[in-house]
């Protein structure tokens, strides 16, 4: 008769948390995992600060020490006008453009300028001086090359001893002749005042007072103007229509 051989499969038996590892016997303990406590932030407000007694404060200091609420700043100048090196180097620049000489070049600039070659909204103008032809779009490139801010009104306005020279010699009114007697009919303005025309020479102290007030009433009346039309318009009180009844 044969016996019947035990089997040596490990039993596991598991009574909560107790188990039977497959060495007999022994016993291990199955630990659960731990849950980590979290603990709330804490939210902290701000103190508050009393307004209306900041504000008192304030007040009553003024009151006593006034200097203690003068500032200084540093107010960045306004560049108007180009170097005498860089107008010196755009004239040159310019004569070798058109073939000519720095004088020549003068002459013609000069010319572009009194024909209101200073105003940024002019159309492209070309003028003959001596048989030859200069154009105030050449002028205004040059003028870039030298200096990227540059405009012909802040190079004009760099050497308007000379323009103002050339202009006389040759009795070349400014552009802004016509407008200076409109706005100012108490004023006559000599041939010999037509050539000072010009914004340029609104803080020129060489030029004629006369003209000086005329170009300084000019560019408040303009600015007063510039600043109008900034502001929003108004609307309208529109009136509603009346119901029949």
């Amino acid at each position: 008769m044969f016996k019947k051989k035990k089997s040596n499969k490990n039993l596991i038996m598991t009574d909560s948390n107790i188990e039977i590892s497959p060495e007999i016997g022994t016993e291990t303990e199955i630990k659960e995992p731990s849950q980590k406590k979290t603990r709330a932030k804490r939210v902290t407000t701000p103190k508050k600060i009393d307004t209306i007694s900041s504000l008192q404060s304030i007040r009553n200091s003024m009151e006593a020490e006034a200097d203690n609420f003068l500032a200084e700043i540093d107010v960045p100048p306004v560049i108007d006008t180009m170097s005498e090196e860089n107008c010196e180097i755009v004239i040159n620049k310019y004569a070798t453009k058109n073939n000519c000489t720095p004088s020549q070049a003068a002459v013609a600039i000069t010319l572009l300028v009194q024909n209101g070659g200073t105003n940024l909204s002019k159309k492209p103008i070309t003028r003959v001086v001596n048989d030859k032809r200069f154009d105030l779009t050449d002028l205004r490139e040059v003028i870039k090359e030298v200096d990227k801010n540059g405009t012909v009104r802040k190079f004009a306005k760099g050497i308007r001893d000379i323009i103002i020279e050339i202009a006389l010699l040759n009795n070349w009114s400014g552009p802004l002749k016509n407008s200076l007697k409109i706005n100012n009919p108490a004023v006559e303005i000599t041939e010999e005042l037509g050539p000072w025309c010009l914004e340029i020479h609104a803080d020129n102290p060489e030029c004629p007072q006369i003209i000086k007030e005329a170009l300084i009433r000019r560019e408040e009346q303009l600015k007063a103007t510039q600043i109008k039309a900034s502001l929003p318009n108004k609307p309208r009180n529109q009136r509603g229509k009346k119901k029949k009844r």
